[in-house]
């Protein structure tokens, strides 16, 4: 039952309300987001690549209820904090809001980067729906990296190196 939950969660489609040329699922999301993870903390630890790789499981109940909702409307957040939450405990795998706070926004610099590259590749692939969650997840990064002080030159060096290197494979 768990792994149906786990499998049913990441075949969640993405982007309902933003319509992509490429669809996306939680689990591609979820894989990019653990990938960067590594890639820009090589040393983190098994409890942030386990959220990485499990954090938006409970859509799959819940459904991908876009940011927009969820910062217009606080209630909304709150109600979804709650369910997950419960999700989480019933499926049986960690909550990611019980990570260290260092590591929570690791997990949500990852998950901003992982929308970021994805919005890219739909703008490059003609789609300029993807302009303004491009523009609202570099701000959220941008955020984020700041309130991680003790890493935030070579952090934000990494994130750019890695996203120019993104852009000069595909010639964008």
């Amino acid at each position: 039952m768990r792994q149906r939950q786990i499998r049913k969660g990441g075949q969640v489609l993405r982007w309902h309300t933003t319509p992509p040329i490429r669809a996306q699922t939680v689990a591609e999301h979820s894989w990019g987001v653990a990938a960067l993870c590594h890639e820009l903390w090589p040393d983190c630890s098994r409890d942030l690549i386990l959220a990485a790789l499990y954090h938006d499981v409970p859509e799959g109940v819940t459904g991908d209820t876009p940011y927009t909702a969820k910062s217009r409307y606080p209630e909304v957040a709150s109600a979804l904090a709650i369910a997950e939450s419960d999700l989480f405990f019933e499926i049986g795998i960690m909550d990611h809001a019980l990570l260290s706070d260092k590591d929570k926004r690791r997990l949500k610099i990852a998950d901003m980067v992982e929308l970021c590259i994805f919005c890219k590749e739909e703008i490059s692939r003609g789609n300029d729906n993807f302009y303004d969650p491009l523009d609202k997840g570099r701000s959220v990064v941008q955020e984020l990296v700041l309130e991680l002080q003790d890493e935030t030159e070579e952090l934000y060096t990494s994130i750019t190196a890695l996203i120019i290197n993104w852009e000069m494979e595909r010639g964008i």
